[in-house]
């Protein structure tokens, strides 16, 4: 991979730095999952990466966001989907983060 944004954290992060490239780069944008890592520096040995933090948005990026999203360059992964019936069961899943991508609740 080229880039990975990561918005878990700690129990993903093995997995994230193992998925780029030489030269790739890691932005920070969310620890849901926790943000504390032992951290192995030879994992920047050999393979130069960068890591960077990013929590604010501004308005112009946002709007390249917005255009990718709209013609295709960036899609969603969706992880499961839910009845609202089954809200209580997302919740449950949500609450444990045993799931990749979005948890999705069909409205009828």
């Amino acid at each position: 991979m080229d880039v990975v944004f990561d918005c878990v954290g700690a129990s993903v992060w093995d997995e994230s730095c193992a998925s780029l490239k030489p030269g790739g780069r890691l932005v920070i944008t969310g620890t849901t999952a926790g943000s504390q890592i032992p951290f192995n520096l030879g994992v920047l040995q050999g393979r130069p990466l960068t890591l960077m933090g990013s929590g604010g948005r501004s308005r112009r990026s946002f709007a390249a966001m917005m255009h990718m999203v709209h013609y295709g360059g960036l899609r969603g992964v969706v992880g499961r989907t839910f009845d609202l019936a089954d809200a209580p069961k997302a919740h449950e899943v949500m609450a444990g983060r045993d799931f990749f991508g979005k948890l999705v609740l069909r409205v009828p």
